[in-house]
């Protein structure tokens, strides 16, 4: 690939990083990593353990409780003790909780989706290609990285 194209596609894949950072306001008080929490409890079934969200989430487990712990202050989670097992505690969203990721992730999604404009051939091929550039991008990393006995 000649210099200038693949100055023009790190151009755009900068781009396309900023794209997945745009998301609606939210109210002050309100932390998207709230969202990505009840997204997370969504996903995994409306109930889930700290351990199944932090996998989910590929964040620590600390680091998800702490983010319950201030949801649970906001009522957007309930914590509930395993009947059968009491070391082991229920992450619920609650109907706050739901209509928050409701209002500013699934209405947005929505909006997104019907607003875009290209064929589904289209996206998958580029789904693809950024799958591809993604194994190229690894691949010479490693190599440097190797190289430069960084590994």
């Amino acid at each position: 690939m000649e210099e200038k194209a693949f100055d023009e596609l790190m151009d755009s894949l900068y781009v396309a990083k900023e794209i997945t950072n745009i998301f609606p306001k939210i109210p002050e008080g309100i932390k998207w990593s709230y969202l990505y929490v009840l997204y997370a409890i969504h996903e995994l079934g409306e109930e889930a353990r700290i351990t199944d969200i932090s996998k989910k989430m590929l964040i620590s487990s600390p680091n998800i409780t702490a983010l319950v712990n201030e949801m649970e202050k906001k009522r957007f989670v309930i914590r509930e003790r395993s009947k059968t097992d009491k070391r082991v505690s229920y992450i619920t969203s609650t109907n706050e909780g739901k209509e928050l990721l409701d209002k500013y992730y699934f209405q947005y999604k929505k909006e997104v989706a019907h607003s875009i404009n290209i064929s589904e051939d289209d996206l998958m091929t580029t789904i693809h290609t950024l799958n591809q550039l993604k194994k190229y991008f690894v691949t010479a990393a490693d190599k440097i990285d190797k190289d430069n006995y960084l590994t």
